[in-house]
């Protein structure tokens, strides 16, 4: 499935930062990152953050946007 947007992925290794975005029409719609802990932006509300217990890989934060998808289904 398609959905006309792109996940941009930002890492500083100085910092340890890490971040996962899916982009849609130029907004985030949902997002994952270690600033102040690891946190999701959750598709519901992209604005909040809802810590989670562990870190999320790259292949997690996939996952879970496939599940979204697929559950729109």
């Amino acid at each position: 499935m398609t959905v006309g947007g792109f996940i941009d992925v930002f890492y500083n290794q100085e910092a340890n930062r890490v971040a996962y975005a899916l982009i849609q029409e130029g907004q985030r719609i949902y997002g994952a990152d270690n600033t102040g802990g690891w946190h999701v932006h959750p598709f519901a509300d992209p604005l909040q953050h809802v810590p989670i217990i562990s870190e999320m890989s790259f292949l997690d934060f996939v996952t879970e946007i496939e599940k979204f998808y697929h559950n729109q289904n």
